[in-house]
């Protein structure tokens, strides 16, 4: 992989993150007043807040879960493809991707992609 490609990687595996964080944030914002009040234990109104925005807050998490999905697909991919990776530490990272999410693709492209050998070899396909 070129170092170019390497740098466009690790900009996707931010991705997921900040479409996470950005829902989060949207959540934090439409139910700031119950925040500053102290009154978030109030169920009844974080579920008015919410459903006031429904369509929004959907639309976020859609965006945010199809991002993950698809950023958890490429990187399964592209280690699965690699031949000098050990079975055992390819299956720990693709446990580790499935259960951390978005937090695990900036990690697993720091500690295995960043420094990796322009042509490293790989197997045609993943079969």
């Amino acid at each position: 992989m070129s170092n170019t490609a390497k740098k466009i990687h690790g900009m996707l595996s931010f991705i997921p993150l900040l479409a996470w964080s950005l829902w989060c944030g949207y959540i934090l914002l439409i139910t700031k007043d119950l925040l500053l009040t102290q009154t978030y234990q109030n169920h009844e109104k974080i579920v008015n807040a919410l459903v006031s925005h429904y369509q929004a807050v959907v639309l976020l998490w859609l965006l945010a879960m199809a991002l993950t999905g698809i950023m958890l697909v490429y990187n399964v991919i592209h280690l699965a493809k690699l031949k000098p990776v050990h079975g055992a530490t390819k299956l720990g990272w693709m446990v580790f991707m499935v259960v951390f999410g978005p937090i695990s693709f900036p990690i697993f492209w720091y500690m295995q992609i960043k420094d990796e050998p322009k042509n490293i070899p790989t197997y045609a396909d993943i079969t």
